[in-house]
């Protein structure tokens, strides 16, 4: 039964489209900024570069699609926290991967900033903060398409 993506699988195919068109850019990047002693060998070692990125690429994109297929297509798991956590709201299960993400940097930050007395809200902090506000979003929001998916699953079809 194909049905069409909701806004939330439609956000999550646009950042991995995002993710896989900047990491065709650095392997161009990469690739095509190798020095080499002689044109000849260089743009050998550069197609080279780019033929084993277009391979790599090709493969992980494959492993992607196939394993979001295949999690959609099982039901959610009975009698574990998955059900609890489906359940919850996207913006708390936002919130309590953040923690996970920012526990971490927060207290290695504080723990850094304490032993060489410098300001605790440096640059890399608030960047680190803000990414991984972002990443915790991004996690959310796929557990919670996967589990939206999953629980469709489970349940019978009306005659």
């Amino acid at each position: 039964m194909n049905r069409e993506p909701t806004l939330s699988e439609r956000v999550l195919r646009a950042v991995a489209v995002a993710a896989v068109a900047l990491w065709c850019v650095v392997l161009l990047v990469v690739a095509l900024g190798y020095p080499g002693r002689s044109i000849g060998a260089t743009w050998a070692v550069r197609i080279g570069l780019l033929a084993a990125g277009a391979v790599l690429t090709a493969g992980l994109v494959r492993l992607g699609v196939r394993s979001w297929r295949t999690a959609t297509a099982r039901p959610l798991p009975a009698g574990r926290s998955s059900r609890w956590l489906a359940r919850q709201p996207g913006w708390l299960l936002a919130i309590g991967c953040w923690s996970l993400y920012v526990a971490p940097e927060l207290g290695t930050g504080l723990w850094l900033s304490a032993r060489s007395h410098q300001p605790v809200a440096s640059t890399s902090h608030i960047a680190g903060l803000v990414s991984s506000a972002i990443g915790a979003c991004l996690v959310a929001l796929l557990c919670r398409a996967l589990w939206r998916r999953q629980a469709e699953n489970g349940q019978q079809p009306a005659a």
